[in-house]
């Protein structure tokens, strides 16, 4: 049987190359704790909706030149 008193070890993290013990954070700091890896995902997400729409503008591009090969240029 268990003993019920066993303890969990206290949740850590790593932050530029050192570990810390969550649990000693002042609340302030256990949000930011939380709040990065939130920002880092927002940011993949953002960076590959700008892939995403980086692809559909050369794709217009290249339709918008197929299309005007058959257009006279004004003259400059």
């Amino acid at each position: 049987m268990a003993d019920s008193t066993d303890s969990k070890p206290s949740p850590t993290f790593e932050f530029e190359g050192k570990r810390y013990d969550f649990n000693s954070l002042e609340k302030a700091a256990k949000e930011l704790v939380n709040g990065v890896p939130a920002a880092d995902t927002q940011i993949r997400r953002h960076k590959n909706t700008l892939q995403i729409l980086e692809v559909g503008r050369q794709t217009m591009t290249r339709q918008l030149q197929d299309k005007l090969k058959s257009v006279k240029p004004l003259n400059q």
